[in-house]
């Protein structure tokens, strides 16, 4: 683990605390509005996997899969070479 330079220290702190200052500004301003709904919708937690609302209404109307199977997978594409 590398310790960070006195010049990345000082940097970092700096950003830190610019980006405090910057909500503290926005929030003053209310352009920095609390939103009424949570940002990550409630999960249930019997059932994390149940399905939810959509982000955005569906555009598509339908949908193509392809499927090409007999490719040969990642693991068999490995090829060591040691003379490099």
């Amino acid at each position: 683990m590398e310790f960070p330079t006195r010049r990345q220290l000082l940097i970092n702190t700096a950003n830190g605390l610019g980006g405090i200052a910057l909500a503290s500004l926005l929030h003053e301003q209310g352009l920095l509005a609390a939103t009424k709904s949570p940002l990550r919708p409630k999960i249930d937690p019997a059932r994390p996997f149940a399905p939810r609302d959509p982000h955005f209404p569906a555009k598509a109307k339908n949908v193509l899969m392809i499927f090409c199977s007999g490719a040969c997978s990642q693991i068999d594409t490995f090829d060591y070479k040691p003379e490099l």
